[in-house]
């Protein structure tokens, strides 16, 4: 992958945190950002790793915070960058490869919140303020995922699984099979 940076995002409740965890355990990805508080977990199974980038969250979405929760120290990899918000900005963010995740807009609010809504220890989603709100974005953000798809078809690719993803990216494809069809999820790559 050309680059230093991978950006990704999808609507919460969009099932993207796990397409995100698929891509994270690659050996080219930089898991410096890991901690035990940047962690949460729903029934047994790791939904959230690493550090999230929007507003209100530890990270605001802006370029200057991009390396801060990474050790500086450590042999630099793919660092991937994940935000919700970044939906609605993607035309300003081309130059760089991008995950998007899409599902349809209320199975988003069903999964977001059985797997604990605003109670979500990591990250805190304080800026959407209450479901009517979290609902509005979640439709606008995912308006804005296909909106963007559709106007760069030619350089979007829909992938059915993990490992295509990173096959995409030129990254390495060590890591466990994900198939993204069984779970009602779509998943694209901007490169």
């Amino acid at each position: 992958m050309k680059g230093n940076y991978l950006l990704m995002t999808g609507a919460p409740g969009s099932r993207w945190s796990g397409v995100a965890n698929n891509i994270w355990k690659s050996s080219d990805i930089d898991q410096s950002d890991y901690s035990p508080e940047r962690t949460y977990s729903h029934n047994k199974s790791r939904l959230h790793s690493g550090a999230y980038f929007d507003p209100m969250m530890e990270f605001e979405f802006e370029v200057a915070n991009w390396d801060k929760p990474f050790d500086q120290n450590a042999p630099q990899g793919v660092r991937l960058i994940k935000s919700h918000t970044l939906a609605t900005q993607l035309d300003n963010y081309k130059k760089y490869p991008i995950i998007m995740v899409y599902r349809n807009d209320y199975e988003c609010l069903e999964w977001w919140n059985e797997c604990g809504g605003f109670d979500i220890p990591y990250p805190k989603y304080d800026w959407y303020k209450n479901q009517n709100n979290m609902f509005l974005q979640i439709q606008r953000q995912n308006q804005d995922i296909m909106t963007f798809i559709y106007k760069n078809k030619d350089r979007v690719t829909r992938c059915a699984d993990n490992l295509y993803v990173l096959e995409l990216l030129e990254l390495d494809t060590s890591v466990a099979f994900d198939d993204y069809a069984s779970k009602d999820v779509s998943v694209y790559v901007y490169i």
